[in-house]
């Protein structure tokens, strides 16, 4: 900026700063003001149309893909980068020192100007910042595997019902997830075979005299063991 330009600027400033109001409090009240009628909104919206949320978590449903929010899943892909021990350097380290340079970052460029073309190192960062975020998010959903990819029959969907109905979760778990009054049924499917199950759900002693499952025929028909049968013959 040369003498004549910043005479011009200044000069400008000056009578600008004379007409306008202070930054605080007139400035902050305007914020504050807005901030608060959105956030409003929101809450009439919440109170008037609820939240959606998911199903809650099924250990049985071996369909399922767990991911965050499309907000967060920049943040999910980088985790891939930092593996094992240097896990909480991606979740802590990184947005800590990218929060902390968004807030520095004013107080430390004090270009006079604000125009985009007149602040070249200003808008490249950003925009580099922005296109990385973007980059993670894409390549985050790209990589996300399809929760169709193990999709049970209409039997085995039945037989899976049937066994959260029956709360067989309370005794056994399925991955470390549920009871463990049982044996964990994950590999069921690999240990055992068709009769196997079958039976042992149907009546356990005459399988092994030892053991503490009741029988469940009754309460359920011979189809429906069959169908929880099919179900964990699926839990390879």
């Amino acid at each position: 900026m040369n003498p004549e330009q910043k005479e011009k600027y200044l000069k400008r400033y000056a009578e600008l700063k004379k007409k306008g109001k202070a930054f605080y409090p007139y400035s902050i009240f305007k914020d504050v003001a807005a901030s608060a009628l959105v956030l409003l909104i929101l809450l009439l919206f919440i109170v008037a149309f609820g939240v959606p949320l998911e199903a809650k978590a099924d250990p049985t449903n071996t369909t399922f893909v767990p991911r965050p929010e499309w907000y967060f899943m920049f943040l999910f892909e980088a985790l891939k980068y930092f593996p094992g021990e240097l896990e909480w350097v991606g979740v802590v380290v990184v947005p800590s020192i990218t929060l902390l340079a968004l807030f520095f970052f004013p107080f430390l460029d004090r270009h006079p100007f604000r125009h985009p073309s007149r602040r070249p190192i200003s808008i490249v960062l950003a925009s580099l910042v922005v296109l990385f975020t973007v980059f993670l998010t894409y390549i985050a959903f790209e990589g996300t595997p399809a929760a169709t990819a193990e999709k049970l029959s209409p039997v085995e969907e039945s037989g899976r019902r049937l066994y959260q109905a029956q709360n067989c979760a309370v005794c056994h778990s399925i991955k470390g997830t549920g009871g463990k009054t049982g044996p964990d049924l994950a590999g069921a499917g690999d240990r055992m075979n068709s009769a196997n199950i079958h039976q042992y759900i149907e009546n356990p002693k005459a399988v092994n005299p030892n053991a503490t499952m009741p029988a469940f025929l009754p309460p359920l028909a011979h189809e429906e063991v069959e169908q929880i049968t099919r179900y964990l013959l699926t839990l390879k």
